[in-house]
């Protein structure tokens, strides 16, 4: 397990006309590995992350609360017949409903603000808890199909606007959603939940050096830029 530093906060800018010799190892690589997700919020917003504490009373009062709104949240899900494209889409349709179920379970729930007071939908964590202690929650979706996947499903970006402002717990709760066929229409349906301490999950940094289609197309780099005269389809037959 590595140890957290500020270098992995890492901007990588293109400086047109610079030349430079090839590195054996890019720029970042030497800071890629795994981190405790706890050591990455210490270090990238100054909070620390409570260890969730199954002989806490407190800290089991927000479990069950927790659970008995994710088994309502489920059951409004079902209702709604949610017939979204994929598995993940469905969590903009569930997030709401997820919310709700908390409020109505007793934990005050809302999207998180960020330390000058400004709510912010994009980002983690996705929910905020004023319980005792606060607890940050992240929702997830994912495919029945794809539940052993060791595919990457969770995200974290430092931020200097990040949503997370104090110390709290740090839970995670997930729906397995299947596909059903119901009426004629198929639909996403959550048929588990599983809720998740991620005070001792480890995650991954992977270093990625990225550009936008704006920089990437821009004229002070193009080679070639031609309307096709015959891009309209033919006439049919």
């Amino acid at each position: 397990m590595k140890r957290l530093n500020a270098a992995m906060l890492l901007a990588v800018t293109a400086v047109a006309g610079v030349a430079a010799e090839p590195d054996r190892e890019p720029p970042g690589a030497d800071i890629e590995g795994t981190y405790l997700f706890a050591d990455v919020i210490r270090q990238t917003t100054g909070q620390n992350v409570i260890p969730f504490n199954p002989e806490s009373d407190a800290h089991r009062a927000i479990l069950a609360k927790l659970s008995e709104a994710a088994r309502n949240a489920a059951r409004a899900a079902r209702e709604a017949m949610i017939d979204k494209a994929r598995a993940n889409e469905v969590g903009n349709a569930v997030e709401p409903l997820v919310i709700q179920a908390l409020n109505a379970a007793g934990l005050k729930a809302a999207r998180p603000k960020t330390a000058s007071g400004r709510t912010a939908a994009a980002g983690y964590p996705d929910v905020e808890l004023e319980s005792d202690p606060p607890c940050y929650l992240e929702l997830k979706t994912f495919n029945a199909r794809t539940a052993s996947s060791s595919q990457r499903t969770f995200y974290y970006s430092p931020s200097e606007t990040s949503k997370v402002t104090r110390e709290a717990l740090h839970l995670l709760l997930a729906f397995e959603m299947e596909q059903l066929e119901v009426s004629g229409r198929t639909i996403w349906a959550p048929v588990r939940f599983k809720i998740t301490s991620l005070h001792a999950v480890a995650v991954q940094l992977k270093v990625e050096y990225n550009q936008s289609n704006r920089g990437l197309y821009a004229k002070e780099h193009l080679l070639a830029d031609e309307t096709l005269a015959d891009s309209a389809p033919p006439p049919p037959r």
